[in-house]
C-alpha cells in the first residue's frame, strides 16, 4: 500500500502533471480501486490461510503505464500517454478487476459452503 502512495503523489504531485486540477475523480478512482483490490485479497488470504501478494497484474500494469508517464515529464517535459485516457483505462480495468475477483469469489464460496447466495426464501407460517 505503501509502493501505491508513493506511485500516486510521484505522479500527481511531483512529476509537474496538471491531472489532479483536470480530472481528479479519475485518479481519486484509480487509487481507490487499487486500494479496494489489495483490502480485498487481504481479506481473502486470511480467511483462506493463504499468503498476501500486493503485486498483482493490473497492479503493475497500472504501475507501469504511470511510470512511463512519469518518466516521459522527467525527460521530456510531458506525457507520453494522454493522462485523461490513461486514468480511464486504468480505471476500466482496475473495477473490472475488482467485479471479476468479487463475483468468483462469491461463487467459490457458494460452492464450498453449500449455501445460496442472494436468495430470497420465504419464511414460514407461525402455526
Amino acid at each position: 500500500m505503501v509502493f501505491n502512495i508513493l506511485i500516486y503523489d510521484i505522479y500527481g504531485i511531483l512529476s509537474g502533471s496538471d491531472i489532479l486540477f483536470t480530472h481528479p475523480r479519475s485518479v481519486i478512482f484509480c487509487f481507490a480501486g487499487q486500494y479496494l483490490q489489495a483490502v480485498l485479497r487481504i481479506i481473502v488470504a486470511n480467511a483462506s490461510g493463504e499468503n498476501f501478494n500486493p503485486y498483482r497484474r493490473t497492479t503493475l500494469i497500472a504501475w507501469g503505464l504511470m511510470g512511463v508517464n512519469i518518466a516521459s515529464f522527467t525527460i521530456l517535459g510531458e506525457a507520453l500517454i494522454d493522462e485523461k485516457w490513461l486514468f480511464r483505462g486504468i480505471n476500466i480495468m482496475i473495477w473490472s478487476a475488482i467485479a471479476h475477483y468479487a463475483y468468483f469469489v462469491l461463487q467459490e464460496l457458494k460452492v464450498i459452503l453449500n449455501i445460496n447466495i442472494f436468495t430470497v426464501v420465504p419464511k414460514p407460517a407461525n402455526p
